[in-house]
């Protein structure tokens, strides 16, 4: 069983100071080393400076061999540090590993026994699996299975940049029964006791239509025989792990978008970061097995960002926004008044919850200072705001989630960050692949290249909820042929999925961008 997050204590204010705990226990177990204001926000505590200030007196009483110990240590702690950097360059994203004594299901045996026994298929399909996640996994998600248990593996998802989860670790046990692929695999989130999700149980249970524990559409739930592991990681990061999860509560899915439910979005995402930083404390100190050099390198890497973004936070920024030399990467929002109004109340008014620990998130209240009109305090906003930049850019390949062309590559043609009237909500208009490419080898002849270079195109407007952008993007000029008056009439759709295709062909022919024309294989 995990040890719970929230141990008794003196009750804290809601945002209780997360970079400095973060700093505190990050500094305390070496994950990264102390840096100066010059380098980035200020972390010295009194009682730092004054330890600081105490060592550098006793160090002139010393002898000078002092000195050469001290240089002998720095020397250890370079190398110490380099060896964490090593092993965390070189931790692979898919590999076999032995002991499963910290696994949820270890002892999961016992269901092989009645009434069901693993046959040949079993065995075929989970090391196809197996073979799936080793080629296609994305550059955040990380899979450890088991030599001597094929049933059963563990899986780390790197929280997405741009959502109150960025930069976070969030660990992932799954079994696969003696029914699989007929009946999807079981999967159990390591919580810690903390519930950062409407879909994220803190006893571990995932809610998820694809998993068949929620309701959904047919092409929601699991496809025996289609339905992959890979689908099932790549859902819980993109539409678990999402920039609004205050919207994944059922209740709140249909509710119409108000400044107030704007306000409690935020509100909820600011608890939902401060429960994520907790739970990057309890990794740090409990790593899970086999993860140990991961998480170390994890934060030594990404530690001096978190502190950045919990500082940025705490100056009113927007919980969620991308924060890396400041603030590079924020979504633009006429809202920044608001939330800076909210962050200042939160400290002496915390958002109360009329039963925390049931199933269902349930509505939150805000109290203290009056949240005043964006539009009447924008002005005074725009005097301090940062530089602001859109974080779902035209160009940007994504990966369409849900619907139809689910598991389909596109591009970002149009970005709505704030809706439109008839979609009150942020999404934006992609143009994609239907049918892909297939592969053209040297031997083949002009008339057959033409043939396998053709593609089936779709155009589509799509949540933001629905996608899940990649590192890529594709350098195609589709503005002038895909526009939403494209989308009103048939014949005009047609016309601009033609144009949209002898585009996306010639781009195939040049040899670039070869990700963007491989089918994912799910």
């Amino acid at each position: 069983m995990q040890t719970p997050l929230l141990a008794a204590g003196p009750k804290s204010s809601f945002w209780s100071s997360p970079r400095d705990m973060i700093f505190a226990s990050l500094s305390k177990f070496r994950i990264f080393p102390r840096k100066s204001s010059s380098g980035g926000p200020d972390v010295t505590t009194p009682s730092s400076a004054s330890s600081a200030s105490s060592s550098s007196q006793q160090q002139m009483k010393k002898s000078p061999n002092s000195a050469g110990e001290n240089t002998s240590k720095s020397e250890m702690k370079t190398t110490f540090d380099d060896e964490i950097d090593m092993k965390y360059r070189l931790f692979k994203q898919f590999d076999a590993v032995q002991d499963d004594s910290d696994h949820h299901y270890k002892f999961s045996k016992i269901k092989w026994l009645f009434p069901l026994q693993p046959t040949k298929d079993w065995v075929r399909w989970i090391q196809h699996e197996w073979k799936i996640l080793e080629n296609d996994l994305p550059e955040t998600i990380y899979v450890r299975t088991y030599e001597d248990r094929m049933d059963i593996l563990r899986a780390v998802i790197v929280g997405p940049a741009g959502t109150p989860y960025h930069d976070g670790l969030f660990f992932f046990d799954i079994f696969f029964p003696p029914t699989y692929p007929q009946k999807p695999p079981e999967v159990y989130y390591r919580s810690g006791g903390l519930r950062i999700n409407p879909n994220l149980y803190d006893c571990g249970k995932v809610c998820l239509s694809l998993l068949n524990t929620w309701s959904g559409k047919d092409w929601e739930k699991w496809i025996p025989y289609k339905s992959s592991m890979l689908q099932v990681l790549v859902s819980i990061q993109a539409l678990v792990l999402n920039a609004k999860p205050f919207f994944n509560e059922p209740a709140h899915a249909e509710i119409k978008i108000t400044p107030d439910v704007e306000r409690r979005s935020l509100i909820y995402n600011q608890r939902v970061f401060v429960l994520s930083c907790k739970t990057m404390l309890y990794l740090v100190r409990h790593p899970p097995k086999h993860f140990e050099d991961f998480v170390a390198g994890h934060f030594r890497k990404h530690g001096d960002t978190i502190l950045k973004a919990c500082h940025a936070y705490m100056n009113g920024v927007q919980v969620g926004c991308t924060i890396s030399q400041g603030i590079n990467e924020v979504v633009e929002d006429n809202r920044l008044a608001q939330c800076r109004t909210i962050l200042r109340g939160a400290n002496r008014n915390r958002a109360q919850y009329k039963n925390p620990s049931s199933s269902r998130v349930c509505g939150l209240r805000c109290g203290g200072e009056e949240v005043h009109d964006p539009d009447r305090s924008g002005a005074a906003a725009n005097a301090k705001e940062r530089k602001m930049v859109k974080f779902l850019k035209p160009n940007k390949a994504v990966i369409v989630l849900q619907g139809r062309f689910a598991g389909r590559k596109a591009v970002i043609v149009r970005a709505f960050d704030d809706g439109t009237r008839e979609r009150p909500y942020g999404h934006c208009l992609v143009a994609g692949i239907a049918k892909y490419p297939k592969k053209v080898i040297r031997k083949d002849s002009a008339k057959k290249t033409a043939k396998k270079s053709r593609v089936k195109a779709f155009l589509k407007l799509v949540n933001y909820s629905h996608i899940m952008p990649t590192r890529y993007t594709l350098d195609v000029d589709l503005k002038d042929v895909v526009t939403v008056d494209a989308l009103q009439s048939r014949d005009k759709k047609v016309t601009a999925c033609k144009e949209t295709k002898a585009r996306l062909e010639e781009r195939f022919k040049t040899g670039k961008n070869r990700w963007f024309f491989t089918k994912l294989r799910f």
